[in-house]
């Protein structure tokens, strides 16, 4: 049974948690327990079992949370938070003061929404190499690259309709000291990236029969451009000649498209040394498919169009009049 104090605040429970906490709802009341939703979006959907003890409100409320949508670990988190805070509030009504801490706090924290993905990226990608500064408030993920001399700036929003709307990548406030023929590709393909994660391809076909289905965006799209691109290419070295690809000093990359050190990427999206790439797709043998030394595909760039027979003959003259000039130094000789 209910003492007088609990049956009191019980009695507007309805009325009192409408007008005082956000995206709340009272569901209903029996005995001891009360139960209430709290929805902000469709995706931060969470209900809440409120229990009453006999000594309540000397005692403080229990509160359990089960969600179809969010993580098990922040909700774990989250009890836990109520369980800091009834404690402050022993001896006073307390249903709409935890309830108002719950739906501020879902409010305050827009990383609620992706708070698996949030924490993956928190295992996976940051490291001494990248570090991460969250703004919870407006779902900002500030992500610093830093390595072999090279710094990158990268900003992720996530939106309050996350997952069913996609993180955005701030392009504008996007700073690097890779060159931007490199840099502006791999943004173009982050956005792309992002986009069919929650639009279907314009060719349905691809989908084989299947609907399609959004799939979250902010983990995926943070792995390609980072932890795929911006950070791989400051640590990788060309696997043609075992250099690295860039040097420590950022004002000492090489920006002449001819200049042996001059950074290409190939269709595979895999980054060599121009030199090193001209010498080998102009040196037997010529097939087809020569292969990337990283990921074994055909190589493939559009400065290199000549077909095999093409090259060969080259390859061919190259040596013909090689010899002639050793016969002619030799003669001379």
């Amino acid at each position: 049974m209910l003492n007088s104090q609990a049956v009191k605040e019980l009695s507007d429970i309805k009325e009192r948690v409408k007008h005082n906490v956000h995206f709340a709802e009272v569901q209903k009341y029996h005995d001891n327990v009360l139960w209430v939703t709290i929805s902000r979006t469709p995706r931060v959907t969470l209900d809440c079992t409120i229990l009453f003890t006999e000594y309540y409100p000397q005692d403080p409320l229990i509160i359990q949370l089960k969600s179809k949508t969010l993580s098990d670990e922040l909700l774990k988190g989250l009890v836990k938070l109520l369980d800091e805070n009834c404690k402050k509030y022993v001896g006073q009504y307390q249903v709409v003061i935890q309830m108002k801490f719950l739906s501020d706090y879902l409010v305050d924290n827009l990383f609620c929404c992706c708070f698996d993905e949030f924490q993956k990226i928190k295992r996976e990608v940051c490291s001494d190499f990248v570090e991460l500064k969250p703004k919870q408030k407006k779902g900002v993920a500030q992500f610093k690259i830093k390595c072999r001399g090279h710094q990158s700036l990268v900003k992720i929003t996530v939106p309050v309709n996350y997952p069913n709307e996609a993180v955005a990548i701030d392009l504008k406030e996007f700073e690097s000291t890779l060159p931007q023929y490199l840099t502006n590709p791999i943004l173009k393909q982050a956005v792309e990236e992002v986009r069919k994660c929650v639009e279907p391809p314009l060719n349905l076909k691809l989908l084989k029969g299947k609907p399609f289905e959004i799939k979250p965006s902010f983990y995926h799209v943070v792995k390609f451009l980072i932890v795929d691109s911006l950070l791989l290419f400051k640590q990788t070295e060309c696997k043609l000649c075992g250099e690295p690809a860039f040097p420590d000093n950022p004002n000492e990359v090489r920006t002449y498209e001819r200049d042996p050190m001059y950074v290409e990427r190939v269709y595979c999206g895999h980054i060599f040394h121009f030199g090193c790439l001209h010498k080998l797709i102009n040196t037997p043998p010529f097939n087809e498919n020569k292969q990337c030394p990283v990921c074994k595909l055909t190589i493939y760039h559009e400065r290199w169009k000549e077909t095999p027979q093409v090259l060969a003959d080259r390859w061919a003259h190259k040596q013909a009049k090689q010899r002639e000039l050793e016969e002619v130094i030799d003669f001379l000789q």
